[in-house]
């Protein structure tokens, strides 16, 4: 990829995702070793149907992802010690932020019935258990057949807010008004160790400027998720476009925007 790229993601072809069993991918960044960093991922309906109970763990990957379209029955543990996982379904709209050590698998009693799109962003490579690396990297262990319910968060949007994995529904999640960026609302969904704003969704009324490189400056790429955004260039970015990075002062079209800024 060259040091700035836009990306039509609608106009990509799809391509055979190495690491997940039929599943299709497109690559949108690299990192400088060649392993793809930001990924489309398309899961099929029946994604590991009749494949035993298994959970895995990364060793020292971050992963990041927003679900676009479908749903995935997960099952997530909270530790390594944990003798049961709790069911999660993902589902459009919700946002994961993964960190290394956070075990998971796929829920064993159900499979996906209309297939599954992420977005996904991470630190490293070996996070697909057939891709180069993953011996390594993910750790593959035995999980129980049975699985508990979720307890409910009680917080609005909050699905799960552990140590190792932070899940939100974008749909249900308060987002926060700006009064020095007005007509923009925006919702914090990845947090780095010192609790400043790695990754947001903001939403912005017509015209209204982006107010990310103020809230969070490192958040350099962009996901149009609804609407228009504008760039300073004046490069229009539509419903399906990427930039990376995003360059100047961006506001939102004629119909508003919805942007993730990661």
């Amino acid at each position: 990829m060259s040091p700035h790229t836009l990306l039509d993601t609608r106009e990509l072809p799809w391509e055979d995702n190495p690491g997940i069993p039929g599943g299709k991918m497109k690559v949108l960044a690299r990192a400088s070793e060649g392993w793809p960093s930001v990924i489309l991922n398309w899961l099929p309906p029946g994604i590991g149907e009749g494949a035993e109970p298994h959970r895995h763990y990364h060793r020292t990957v971050r992963e990041h992802g927003l679900v676009l379209h479908g749903e995935l029955p997960m099952v997530e543990f909270e530790s390594l010690e944990a003798e049961r996982g709790a069911a999660v379904l993902f589902r459009e709209g919700y946002c994961m932020d993964r960190s290394p050590g956070s075990v998971h698998g796929l829920d064993p009693r159900f499979t996906s019935q209309i297939g599954f799109t992420i977005l996904e962003w991470r630190t490293g490579t070996g996070t697909y258990l057939t891709e180069e690396g993953a011996c390594e990297e993910s750790i593959v262990l035995p999980a129980p057949a049975e699985v508990d319910e979720l307890a409910p968060s009680g917080r609005p949007g909050v699905v799960v807010d552990g140590p190792a994995l932070r899940l939100l529904d974008t749909r249900e999640l308060p987002g926060e008004e700006l009064d020095e960026w007005p007509g923009a609302r925006i919702q914090r969904v990845a947090l780095g160790a010192d609790g400043s704003t790695t990754t947001a969704i903001v939403q912005l009324a017509p015209g209204a400027a982006d107010p990310s490189s103020a809230i969070c400056a490192d958040a350099a790429r962009a996901y149009v998720l609804e609407g228009q955004i504008v760039l300073g260039s004046g490069r229009v970015l539509r419903a399906g476009c990427y930039a990376d990075p995003v360059l100047g002062t961006c506001v939102a079209g004629a119909t508003g925007g919805r942007v993730l800024r990661f």
